[in-house]
């Protein structure tokens, strides 16, 4: 659906209008340092790195990531890393580093479990996509940063609305000729700049 069928038919991804979900996705891309295009494939080779330090794939390690990843940070910016630490420590010593379902997760995964079968949410399942093979993935991974970005009144989604800003970022990503974790990198890099700018 193009910008002008969205002002006519009135559609919506979450709680909001597309075309105006549409506008600021882009206007925060426009705003975006190009370099954050890059992100995933930065994160991915961080990832490779330290999986290959503990001995285990980087797929793995990217899944065992996303299963400790829910209220877990990654600053790129400060070189905090809180996420990237947890499941380091996590694989390197076994220790509990977060809440039962997430730790279930990441044992499973590291017990041999296929990180796309152990995952469930559509986030973390995106988000391990991304970080294991930007080359390929075509996922968006939408958090609270993602509903903010598009102006949505809740920081969290329905499998619905989930499906609706994913499917709007790919199309604008397909305008753009990039890939759609390349429009969301760069709107979660700038989205969280100007977030702690008002701040």
């Amino acid at each position: 659906m193009d910008e002008s069928q969205d002002k006519r038919t009135g559609a919506t991804v979450g709680n909001v209008r597309r075309a105006t979900a549409r506008s600021r996705v882009l206007a925060l891309y426009r705003r975006s340092d190009p370099r954050d295009l890059r992100w995933y494939f930065e994160q991915r080779d961080l990832l490779g790195a330290r999986a290959g330090d503990l001995g285990i794939g980087t797929r793995e390690f990217a899944g065992i990531v996303a299963a400790l990843s829910p209220s877990k940070s990654w600053d790129t910016a400060s070189g905090a890393t809180p996420n990237l630490d947890c499941a380091v420590r996590f694989v390197s010593t076994g220790a509990n580093v977060h809440t039962g379902d997430c730790m279930r997760k990441a044992r499973a995964i590291l017990a041999g479990g296929d990180p796309a079968d152990v995952l469930h949410g559509p986030k973390e399942r995106a988000f391990a996509d991304n970080l294991a093979d930007p080359e390929g993935s075509m996922e968006v991974t939408c958090d609270r940063w993602m509903a903010r970005a598009i102006g949505k009144n809740s920081e969290s989604f329905t499998p619905r609305q989930y499906q609706e800003t994913a499917d709007l970022f790919r199309s604008i990503a397909r305008t753009l000729g990039i890939r759609p974790h390349e429009l969301q990198a760069c709107v979660w890099a700038q989205i969280r700049r100007e977030w702690a700018d008002e701040r």
